[in-house]
């Protein structure tokens, strides 16, 4: 039976009133009904119907959200079918009004700042395309400084930077100083401010007193005196990182090359000996064979033996390929 068919016929010339009176049955049997009827009324001068398909999508979504922040976790089918209903929000944002978009923008930061559903990255995602206007921004980034926490301060900080409001994020990127990336986003922004001079003073500062890696702070600072051909510096650099114990292996890699190009043997041969001393495997092998390859013959016969034990502790794998 063609089933178009039938339903034309059972449709065909009935009156408004009974027609209402069918959809509104069906979408009472079958919640499904309403969303795609939704759809099929959405569009370009259809704000409202948007707005109420936008709540449809985010409604079954946040009922996800909410059970997955509940038990910590949930199914996969689940998951994809909020990420579905997310991403359906979304192609819907730009014809939202403010008032609907900070409503949505509210519940969603209630899901959020519970934290344990895995949705997080999502959920911030599709905040920040909520916003559209400054004020739009300002009010996001309230809520997050509002009640988040560390993680939240850098997404505001990134919001401060999108909107251009350079003091306020200079205010809270200083006042939020731990981490050698932390100072880093200062070396960066003075940098593209074109004031080297506080960016190479943040770079030093965050040399001294930053925590974890510096694996953009010391290429940083290496590049600046590099370029100025300033040895002096460029010796101090390295007795910093071996001290505090940070980039060892980079800063003694990068003296050698610079002595390397300058055609100071002694040097070079001193700082790619170090750079052995401080490598981690599986470099290491590599390194022993550049080593080789540099060193004259009598520098070779001298350090080979001190090489290869210290080979023999570190990397066994590739001792046993000696």
């Amino acid at each position: 039976m063609n089933k178009n068919k039938t339903i034309e016929r059972l449709i065909h010339n009935k009156p408004e009133a009974q027609l209402k009176e069918l959809i509104f049955g069906l979408c009472k049997q079958f919640p499904d009904a309403y969303e795609y009827l939704l759809r099929w009324g959405k569009g370009e001068g259809a704000d409202d119907i948007n707005e109420e398909l936008a709540v449809e999508y985010w409604e079954k979504a946040e009922s996800i959200i909410d059970e997955f922040n509940q038990y910590g976790g949930g199914s996969d089918y689940e998951e994809n079918e909020a990420y579905a209903y997310l991403e359906s929000l979304e192609g819907l944002i730009p014809m939202l009004s403010w008032k609907r978009r900070q409503k949505i923008m509210d519940d969603m930061l209630v899901q959020y700042f519970r934290g344990n559903s895995g949705f997080d990255d999502i959920l911030t995602d599709t905040c920040f395309k909520l916003c559209k206007e400054h004020e739009e921004w300002l009010y996001l980034a309230e809520q997050l400084i509002e009640r988040g926490g560390n993680w939240d301060k850098r997404l505001v900080m990134n919001i401060y930077k999108i909107i251009g409001a350079d003091e306020k994020f200079l205010e809270l990127r200083k006042r939020e100083l731990r981490y050698g990336s932390d100072y880093f986003e200062l070396v960066d922004y003075y940098t593209n401010k074109g004031d080297k001079e506080k960016a190479l003073a943040y770079a030093h500062k965050g040399l001294e007193q930053g925590e974890g890696r510096m694996d953009q702070i010391v290429p940083y600072l290496f590049n600046h005196y590099g370029n100025k051909d300033d040895s002096i510096e460029l010796e101090k650099l390295f007795v910093s990182c071996d001290s505090m114990d940070k980039e060892k292996a980079y800063a003694a890699g990068r003296l050698y090359k610079y002595y390397k190009a300058k055609d100071n043997y002694e040097n070079a041969k001193k700082y790619l000996i170090k750079e052995f001393d401080y490598i981690h495997s599986p470099k290491l092998d590599e390194l022993f064979w550049n080593i080789k390859g540099y060193l004259n013959e009598s520098d070779w016969q001298a350090t080979h033996d001190k090489l290869f034990s210290d080979m023999k502790k570190r990397d066994k794998s590739a001792y046993m390929q000696r």
